[in-house]
């Protein structure tokens, strides 16, 4: 049975200031132990400690007030159905993550037995694709099914694909009038999806709205998420003077997209009317991930000096992130009583069938970081999503960092500042 409630949806219901007891413990902290906790419960780090406690203690009390309306969430029981979604302006990836009793075993010293998300889709679109999207067919895995039963595909179906040792993405089976990729390409893991570049988007208001109403019709539909994570947009300016426009576009269908989640839920109401919807930083997930795993803060500069990391680097860190990720859940599956201490550190998600179209991509996506470092002859199946590893990889690490996210402010509501050293 699907959920009531919704975390963080009953801010009417609160007071824009802290309650007095978050506020007494949170103001008797120092500084530093304020922005630790800020990093890890995923809210802005950066002003003085009064105005951090005062930030903390307004998302401890939503979270407190979500916790005591819903007996089901008091107990732990009830599944998140969480949609992450990674954007830009040619192309799109989404992750769709299902996390059973989210808060079961909190601060009950079992940290390790908390469930983990398990991935029921995970693809990368071009937006000139999207409106080809049936409602219920979008290539995943049936969340409510308990053995990953598969869906069906509701795109055009493309041509396998297959990686060669130089980490190049070919059709294995190409039309006569198709041509393959030369083998001395640059095989880089950011390269762009040369055959995106070739289309020539449109970028016209009524194609922009368009695709927004299409792609959250459809995966609205599909997935019935109690919260949808959307990757928050900034204007950069590539160090000119002027702010680059494909910035104000993506802008622009991120406004879409919020605009038509928002007349959905205001048309349909029902359990739609309650589905949380929220921008996520991803300079916020670096921060948050920078004091877990290596190259998102700080990496080597020879000898014991550190730097900040470039942005090639941190999509770098991203990528292998991901890859432990998957590495660790492919193990458990195939040999779980010969995993190491390691690979177990890095169980933070979950895969299902063997036949599931995340599976067969998570397999794809490690082959295509090994291939670029293996000699010899390698082919690997794979699928036209692994073109770029980064979008893939951004919208799953959303996905997991916000549930990271959510259990720790459930953690802190029940033992304090002592959540840190815990987590």
């Amino acid at each position: 049975m699907r959920p009531s409630f919704t975390l963080f949806q009953v801010a009417s219901t609160v007071t824009s200031a802290s309650s007095p007891w978050q506020a007494s413990w949170l103001l008797g902290q120092r500084l530093a132990t304020l922005q630790k906790l800020a990093r890890a419960t995923g809210i802005p780090s950066t002003g003085t400690r009064k105005v951090l406690a005062e930030r903390i203690g307004e998302a401890l009390d939503l979270q407190s007030a979500g916790r005591e309306t819903n007996a089901e969430f008091e107990k732990g029981a009830g599944a998140l159905s969480v949609l992450s979604i990674d954007m830009g302006i040619q192309n799109l990836a989404f992750a769709h993550l299902r996390v059973d009793q989210p808060f079961h075993g909190i601060g009950k010293g079992i940290s390790g037995d908390l469930s983990r998300p398990k991935i029921t889709a995970w693809r990368r679109l071009p937006l000139s694709d999207i409106a080809t999207l049936r409602e219920n067919r979008v290539g995943g895995i049936d969340p409510a099914s308990k053995d990953g039963s598969v869906v069906d595909l509701g795109l055009k179906q493309a041509s396998p694909v297959t990686i060669s040792e130089s980490g190049l993405a070919t059709e294995s089976n190409p039309s006569p009038n198709s041509k393959s990729k030369s083998e001395d390409s640059n095989s880089d893991l950011d390269a762009d999806d040369e055959a995106t570049k070739k289309k020539t988007p449109s970028f016209d208001l009524p194609h922009y709205a368009e695709t927004a109403h299409t792609l959250l019709h459809t995966l609205v539909a599909m997935y019935k998420p109690t919260h949808i994570l959307i990757e928050r947009q900034r204007f950069r300016s590539g160090s000119s003077s002027h702010v680059q426009e494909w910035t104000l576009r993506v802008g622009l269908f991120e406004a879409m997209l919020y605009a038509a989640l928002e007349a959905m839920k205001k048309e349909r109401g029902g359990s739609l009317s309650g589905v949380g919807v929220y921008g996520i930083d991803p300079k916020r997930v670096v921060q948050y991930w920078g004091e877990k795993e290596p190259g998102f803060t700080n990496v080597e500069d020879g000898g014991d000096k550190k730097r900040k990391p470039t942005s090639r680097e941190v999509k770098k860190a991203k990528i292998d992130t991901v890859a432990r990720w998957l590495e660790a859940a492919l193990s458990e599956t195939e040999s779980s009583s010969t995993s190491s201490t390691s690979t177990s550190a890095h169980r933070k998600i979950d895969l299902l069938s063997e036949s599931s179209p995340p599976r067969t991509l998570a397999e794809a996506y490690l082959a295509r970081l090994r291939t670029g470092a293996k000699r010899g002859p390698k082919v690997v199946p794979v699928l036209k999503d692994l073109t770029k590893l980064d979008d893939l990889a951004d919208c799953l690490l959303q996905g997991v960092t916000w549930v990271e996210w959510i259990r720790m402010r459930e953690l802190v509501l029940r033992k304090g500042v002592a959540a840190i050293e815990e987590s």
